[in-house]
């Protein structure tokens, strides 16, 4: 019997140590300043970006929501990770995404370096246009020539909507 819950405990264990810590903070974005702001989030850009933290994704979490601004402009969300990841190390990079009518020249989420002079992610994947949310998964390795590193939700030039929940940036252990 002692045997069979230590083996047991240890199963627990290395499940746990199995499951990878999310970097992103508020990644479910729920904890909201404002209607226009989410904590640790901010905004960049002339989209019109608006927060809900009720009824989003599948789990029933927090959502951003992009629809066009002024000519179809671009914009996105950020999000600092400095000290948080290390260069030349592998994350899994996840969100779940759905569109309304959307169409756009570029979207996505990736990890960028300063001023944008770098990018690693997922971009211009499919979205469901039926309501349904899909989680959209990379694995990317951090530059080794990078000074720092943010996480984008991004859209350029877009029509519709474009829906996005859940965010996660997770290390890799190989």
């Amino acid at each position: 019997m002692k045997i069979k819950l230590s083996l047991l405990a240890l199963s627990a264990l290395l499940t746990l140590s199995l499951q990878a810590e999310n970097l992103i903070f508020n990644a479910d974005l729920t904890k909201l300043k404002s209607d226009k702001v989410a904590t640790a989030w901010s905004c960049v850009g002339k989209l019109n970006i608006t927060f809900s933290s009720k009824n989003g994704s599948k789990e029933g979490i927090g959502y951003a929501e992009f629809a066009p601004g002024a000519n179809k402009a671009q914009g996105s969300i950020r999000q600092s990770l400095r000290n948080k990841v290390e260069i030349g190390k592998k994350y899994r990079l996840s969100a779940d995404f759905k569109g309304e009518n959307f169409k756009a020249d570029d979207y996505g989420f990736l990890l960028i370096n300063t001023n944008w002079k770098g990018n690693v992610g997922v971009r211009r994947f499919q979205l469901r246009e039926d309501g349904k949310w899909r989680t959209m998964s990379k694995v990317v390795t951090v530059p080794a020539n990078w000074t720092s590193v943010t996480a984008v939700v991004f859209a350029v030039n877009m029509q519709g909507k474009l829906y996005v929940s859940n965010i996660k940036c997770e290390p890799v252990t190989e």
